[in-house]
């Protein structure tokens, strides 16, 4: 009996598990948004982080949701990634007008040239190596959210952009936006 129960649960997480993986991948078929922040871990004003393979996501979620302040007297609200991600589409809330804001993502080898042979190794950006690029963007605020998207890329923002020229999103480990005074994110 006891084999029958463990055989059965056994079963019904297998059922769970596939159900899930569908679910996503026809959310992700389908072209619907993907929220990867929860993924994330909070970075980019005192970074204490030295290892990008080791994320501590616990303590990332208790870091705490406000923009903070910059020792320039600017406020950042910034995430990092274990690997680059592809952005599209930057949403956020406030409480207080945010004004002029950039969006910034950490650059030093996007967007690649095309593979060439012999090639050893693709060029990956890391944590440490690399520059505050600010994008171009396009600003959609109304009420308490503010819906943020890329231009197409040119060499004007990034310098390496010939390589893909008008694309608009931006692949990065680490993006940020930067406001003159606290938004009340």
């Amino acid at each position: 009996m006891r084999l029958r129960i463990v055989v059965v649960a056994f079963v019904v997480a297998i059922v769970a598990i596939f159900s899930a993986a569908s679910s996503l991948r026809a959310a992700a078929a389908s072209g619907a948004d993907f929220d990867i922040a929860p993924f994330a871990r909070r970075c980019c004003v005192s970074d204490r982080h030295t290892s990008p393979l080791e994320f501590d996501y616990d303590g990332a979620r208790s870091t705490g949701a406000d923009a903070q302040q910059t020792a320039d007297g600017r406020y950042a609200y910034g995430l990092q990634w274990t690997e680059e991600r592809d952005i599209t589409e930057v949403r956020f809330h406030h409480t207080q007008a945010p004004g002029k804001f950039e969006l910034q993502y950490w650059f030093r080898n996007w967007p690649y040239q095309p593979p060439h042979m012999p090639s050893v190794e693709d060029p990956v950006d890391d944590p440490w190596n690399g520059k505050w690029l600010t994008a171009a963007i396009e600003q959609d605020c109304h009420a308490e959210e503010c819906r943020v998207t890329f231009l197409p890329l040119q060499s004007a923002e990034n310098p390496l952009a010939k390589n893909l020229p008008g694309v608009t999103y931006r692949r990065t480990i680490k993006l940020r936006l930067v406001f003159s005074a606290d938004p009340g994110i």
